[in-house]
């Protein structure tokens, strides 16, 4: 049932990357690029890789990064709820919603970064994940109407010694096809990072799901890849 699953989600990829007819990726003088997300992201601000990488794409451009990732987030914001100022564990159900708007508002961004799916994935709900993902995308172009979207695949689950990761890869792959299908409607750019990474050896992580730096500089430099970001030579 894996194998027959994993070869739908190549078929679905396959089909859909090849309809998309998108514009070439570039950042313009002035944008504002946010890096939005569950741990993926937040930990990009140690392993700075896919910001190095754009940065010295285009150096004459004056061009803002900011990191709004949070550790085991979701669309919804919901690791978020302790940056209000309320009681802590007497937030409402929506503080974290709340929070994620507002870092979003004083950042203003013109190109944002979505990299979430591996803390959603463990709910079992892809087209939930969708539908809360649609939101945060609406909720953004709400507040920043020619808002840019990168969409990121979540990364796959590498074996750990002793533990199965199948049934955990199955959600992983269906949240998968889900934002690649998020995109299409979307008009945005995707990233498919869980199929690119199987033929990645040694390993990306350093527990199954949290990339070391040599993963975050092999997921730079695949997103790059996708985009067709121009490499600075003393990156190759």
């Amino acid at each position: 049932m894996i194998r027959i699953f994993f070869s739908l989600l190549v078929a679905v990829l396959a089909f859909e990357v090849s309809a998309k007819q998108l514009p070439p990726f570039q950042l313009e003088d002035g944008d504002r690029v946010a890096f939005l997300g569950d741990t993926l992201i937040e930990r990009m601000q140690e392993f700075n890789h896919l910001e190095l990488r754009l940065t010295t794409a285009w150096p004459k451009r004056n061009i803002i990064f900011r990191n709004l990732g949070w550790s085991g987030d979701t669309p919804r914001g919901i690791s978020r709820a302790g940056l209000s100022l309320l009681q802590a564990g007497r937030e409402p159900a929506d503080e974290g919603w709340k929070q994620l708007q507002k870092q979003i508002e004083l950042v203003k961004p013109t190109v944002v970064f979505l990299g979430y799916g591996m803390a959603s994935s463990f709910e079992r709900k892809p087209e939930k994940f969708r539908a809360e993902m649609q939101a945060l995308m609406d909720a953004i172009r709400k507040q920043i109407p020619k808002v840019r979207f990168i969409i990121l695949s979540p990364i796959r689950h590498e074996p750990v010694e002793g533990l199965s990761n199948a049934a955990h890869n199955h959600q992983l792959a269906a949240h998968t096809i889900e934002l690649d299908r998020l995109a299409q409607v979307n008009g945005a750019q995707f990233i498919e990072i869980f199929l690119s990474q199987a033929a990645k050896r040694p390993h990306l992580t350093q527990n199954g799901i949290h990339p070391h730096d040599a993963g975050y500089y092999n997921i730079a430099a695949e997103i790059c890849l996708q985009l067709k970001v121009p490499t600075h030579p003393r990156l190759d």
